[in-house]
């Protein structure tokens, strides 16, 4: 027996061709829905194979267009250059320089966060030592991977 049963429905028509993000509040009166659902560790949901949810920490429901992307391609040019990625995400993280167009393709190891130090040694070490994993997936090529970061730009190449 179900105590509460709430449905989402979006009206697929009006989000075709969307490339902007769409948000939403959502009404969790009084903890009485114990808030936003959480889905491993991350307040996602899929919504099919061009947009996935996030559920802020206010209630609010974004709908995010699931661009893809190359792991590691920080810079966002369409391929994965150890050196100067990793240069990208450090100075970015720690020289004020400009964000990466795409922060799930500068969280080089997939781990659904960004680290400027971590995510560029990741890189580096990759490149140049062979001692660490290749970045995980989407990588070589493109793909998607909800995790919460956003990505404002796709690379030339997807």
């Amino acid at each position: 027996m179900d105590l509460v049963s709430v449905t989402y429905e979006t009206v697929a028509a009006s989000l075709m061709g969307t490339t902007a993000d769409v948000s939403t509040v959502l009404d969790f009166e009084n903890g009485v829905l114990g808030g936003p659902p959480t889905i491993g560790g991350i307040n996602t949901l899929n919504l099919g194979p061009a947009f996935f949810a996030v559920f802020t920490v206010d209630n609010t429901l974004n709908l995010v267009p699931d661009r893809p992307f190359i792991r590691g391609d920080a810079d966002g040019t369409g391929f994965v250059a150890g050196l100067l990625d990793g240069l990208f995400i450090l100075n970015f993280a720690f020289n004020g320089g400009p964000p990466p167009p795409c922060m799930r393709a500068a969280d080089a190891d997939g781990n659904g966060s960004f680290n400027g130090l971590i995510d560029s040694l990741y890189l580096l070490d990759f490149f140049f030592s062979g001692s660490m994993l290749p970045p995980p997936a989407p990588y070589p090529g493109c793909g998607t991977a909800p995790d919460g970061l956003t990505c404002d730009v796709s690379p030339p190449t997807c």
